[in-house]
């Protein structure tokens, strides 16, 4: 009898399914920060290996808002300044960069789920 043995998960793994579900929206805020506060993982697999890829140089103010597209490759931010830029996550170069039409903070911007990148929702 063949029997397929299955890798066991690390906890590097369920904190990667963990991010993913919150993410989604199959994880609570609560939840996400409860489990990951606890975890000795994260620190010591995750934290301490973060780095400064790039800045978000063309602002002019202090970025209050950054969120990823679902596919990872654009990264919206929003600042003091009232601009939202729309960032190439691999390279760091500006996509497109234009004033909210606010005239406080961004606080928010997102891009919306299941459109072609260059569509933000933005709140403040």
């Amino acid at each position: 009898m063949n029997v397929m043995r299955k890798r066991a998960r690390t906890s590097m793994d369920l904190t990667i399914v963990d991010v993913w579900k919150r993410e989604a929206g199959e994880l609570s805020s609560r939840s996400f920060a409860h489990g990951l506060a606890a975890s000795e993982v994260l620190y010591k697999d995750v934290v301490l290996r973060l780095d400064i890829l790039w800045k978000l140089g063309k602002h002019k103010g202090c970025v209050s808002a950054v969120s990823f597209n679902a596919g990872g490759e654009i990264l919206v931010s929003g600042s003091d300044d009232w601009m939202v830029i729309l960032w190439d996550s691999e390279t760091g170069l500006v996509r497109l960069s234009f004033h909210s039409g606010h005239h406080n903070n961004v606080f928010q911007a997102k891009i919306m789920p299941y459109t072609r990148l260059k569509h933000c929702y933005l709140c403040c």
